[in-house]
């Protein structure tokens, strides 16, 4: 749960800093997807992992 709240205010941070011209949109898009490419990846290799517990 806790992971979820930092992960939001992380991406509405990231939103506000575009807003008011801190931050350029290429970068905003690129900590946009390496964060959803690494939360994909994880999520894989958490079903991966419970699917051999239940296999085994």
């Amino acid at each position: 749960m806790g992971v979820v709240i930092i992960g939001g205010t992380i991406l509405v941070g990231l939103a506000y800093a575009e807003k008011k011209g801190w931050v350029d949109k290429e970068t905003t898009s690129l900590v946009v997807h390496l964060g959803m490419s690494a939360g994909i990846g994880v999520s894989l290799l958490i079903l991966f992992d419970e699917l051999k517990q239940l296999l085994m």
